[in-house]
């Protein structure tokens, strides 16, 4: 018997396991792909930098100094927080500007470009939610297609009620920028600029620069602990600035769990149905055995022909389970 007639009879053979074995199969392999390419997907965002807060009450450079020497930190920030009235052309709102360092801010822009640390004076950012925030003289949010456009307008921050405002109002009250990007992060109106800017714009407010909080970037989130403890060793509380994403890691890592045993159960179930089927079939298949041999077929070809079967059969159907699997990722 050549080989090519083996592997017809193992095709031609493959439907003696039955239609209950082939969706076991099919959905084992379709729920381990999930939850593979599920976890795989849930590292890949873990191993990202992750951001902690920290509480501040008194700071200095030395703070500074110290959180930037500990293990698996990447980048620290003070944030000062100046809440002021935003002006562009005609259209105003009231919103917290964050100075933060140039270098630190990290964000996905709709528009323009984030400042850097090197081109920063007077250069302000802000999200969508604070771009389609703006109100006209009446008080009503401004539509969409007329906002002014913030290349061209004058951009102002400034403190107190704007109306009654003159041209050009004195030096403390209000202070020119402009706007270089829009970003897209934020549910609320956000706007941010350099630190350094930032301690300027305060100390014209007639205000003492000082920080609200520190932002620290570390390797990622399972740095977390370690981080943590050395912070509390220099006297500072760390805190999630994105507890959102831990709330969904934790669900998801879940419901991978629960993709993964149900793969298992359909496997056992295929494996105990082919026990089954191999305990109950024995006679018929020892005859069809004896019959081959009979014919000239060499000894112990067809347990061969059973095996390849399988194979064949449960390659199909696991084939067709993972790329179901592939599709829905």
């Amino acid at each position: 018997m050549k080989w090519y007639d083996i592997v017809y009879l193992a095709w031609k053979g493959k439907s003696r396991f039955g239609l209950s074995v082939g969706l076991f199969l099919l959905g084992g392999m379709l729920s381990l792909t999930l939850a593979g390419g599920r976890t795989m997907a849930l590292e890949k965002e873990k191993s990202q930098p992750w951001e902690l807060q920290i509480t501040v009450d008194e700071f200095s450079e030395e703070n500074l100094a110290a959180i930037w020497a500990i293990e698996d930190v990447i980048d620290v920030t003070p944030v000062y927080e100046i809440p002021v009235e935003l002006v562009v052309g005609a259209c105003t709102q009231k919103i917290t500007v964050y100075g933060v360092r140039g270098e630190y801010l990290q964000k996905n822009m709709l528009d323009g470009e984030l400042f850097s640390g090197e081109d920063t004076a007077s250069c302000l950012m802000i999200n969508r939610a604070a771009w389609m925030a703006f109100r006209d003289t009446t008080g009503k949010t401004v539509a969409a297609d007329a906002l002014p456009d913030w290349r061209q307008s004058a951009v102002w921050l400034q403190s107190g009620d704007p109306e009654g405002q003159e041209e050009e109002p004195a030096a403390g009250v209000r202070f020119p920028a402009r706007i270089c990007g829009i970003c897209l992060e934020g549910e609320t109106p956000e706007a941010y600029m350099d630190s350094e800017w930032a301690k300027k714009v305060l100390l014209g407010r007639g205000e003492i620069p000082t920080p609200t909080r520190l932002l620290v970037r570390i390797r990622n989130a399972g740095a977390q602990e370690t981080v943590s403890e050395a912070l509390a060793n220099l006297g500072a509380a760390a805190d999630n600035t994105d507890t959102e994403s831990m709330i969904s890691w934790q669900r998801r890592g879940i419901e991978n769990g629960y993709t993964a045993v149900i793969s298992l159960v359909c496997f056992f179930a295929a494996a105990a149905l082919i026990r089954l089927q191999v305990r109950y079939g024995r006679e018929g298949w020892l005859r069809e055995n004896a019959a081959l041999e009979a014919g000239g077929a060499r000894k112990g070809a067809y347990l061969r022909i059973v095996g390849l079967s399988l194979v064949l059969y449960g390659g199909m159907w696991m084939g067709v389970g993972m790329c179901i699997g592939i599709w829905n990722l």
